[in-house]
């Protein structure tokens, strides 16, 4: 009980400490215009068509090339500072103990996730004010832009899915597409503070800003089996279809790759400062046997 409320205090210290940043803030403000001029169009084109706009740009936005490069980028420039130590925060490291500290920011970064995902949602939906309606099915607006080219004429610069559209339910594509999100966020950030924390460098930081681009470089260069390893792939569920479903490449994949690695991730955040311990004994250990064995020759 005394680890849980150490870990909660550290996760409310550390969450009223992130809207007083600027960074942080000013990196909410931009995804959320980035969003808001993305989505802004189609409430144009409705209008000019006189049909209502229903409020499913969120999964057609995460499933773009573009745009999921934009907000994943955003995600790792989010935790780009972990594991988050200062000189104000470090009485408070050693008052709540290691454990309870790295626990309290694993769940800061997954709340943080948590709400960088809804802010994206929440957008989408208020973009397309005056002329959303809140009806049943996916509605003509995203009917048409998925079948057609028309959204072009708009300035629409997502591409709406079709395959999301004719698959899924607009309700099952919108809670399918916000958790792999939210997942593939929380992974940035967990992956993150776990390089940065072992390292003692901006190393997890720098591994993060590449898996970003993983992507992008499997799509030009490598075979399309690398996807399984991508996780800014494996949030989109567009990208879980088609020929990568002859490598494996599943919605049931995704959901194991992410359940089964961010515990990973948890794990090393929690206890690494007990890995790191064993792994500085070992190495005092194989120097002190250099030693020894270097005088006995």
């Amino acid at each position: 009980m005394d680890f849980a409320r150490k870990s909660c205090r550290v996760f409310c210290f550390r969450l009223r400490l992130t809207f007083s940043s600027p960074r942080v803030v000013l990196l909410f403000l931009m995804a959320a215009a980035y969003v808001y001029g993305g989505v802004s169009p189609v409430a144009d084109m409705s209008a000019d068509f006189g049909i209502p706009a229903h409020p499913w740009a969120f999964p057609h936005l995460t499933n773009d090339f573009v745009c999921q490069l934009m907000f994943m980028a955003t995600a790792a420039a989010l935790f780009c500072d972990a594991p988050f130590e200062n000189e104000a925060a470090m009485y408070f490291k050693y008052r709540a103990g290691h454990t309870s500290w790295a626990m309290g920011h694993a769940l800061y970064i997954m709340a943080l996730s948590f709400l960088f995902v809804l802010l994206l949602q929440v957008v989408s939906v208020l973009a397309l004010i005056p002329q959303l309606a809140f009806q049943h099915g996916w509605g003509k607006i995203w009917g048409t832009l998925g079948k057609s080219g028309i959204g072009r004429q708009y300035g629409v610069v997502f591409t709406v899915s079709d395959y999301l559209v004719g698959k899924y339910t607009p309700l099952e594509a919108s809670v399918y597409s916000f958790l792999l999100e939210w997942a593939c966020t929380a992974w940035l950030g967990l992956f993150s503070y776990a390089g940065n924390m072992l390292s003692k460098k901006p190393v997890g930081t720098f591994l993060a800003a590449a898996f970003v681009l993983l992507d992008v470089t499997i799509y030009n260069e490598w075979t399309p089996a690398a996807y399984a390893f991508s996780p800014v792939t494996l949030a989109q569920l567009s990208a879980l279809s088609g020929r990568n479903l002859n490598y494996g490449i599943t919605p049931a994949y995704a959901v194991r790759f992410f359940c089964i690695s961010i515990l990973v991730l948890l794990c090393i955040c929690v206890w690494g400062h007990k890995l790191k311990r064993i792994a500085g004994w070992i190495s005092c250990r194989l120097r002190a046997a250099d030693r020894f064995g270097g005088r006995d020759k």
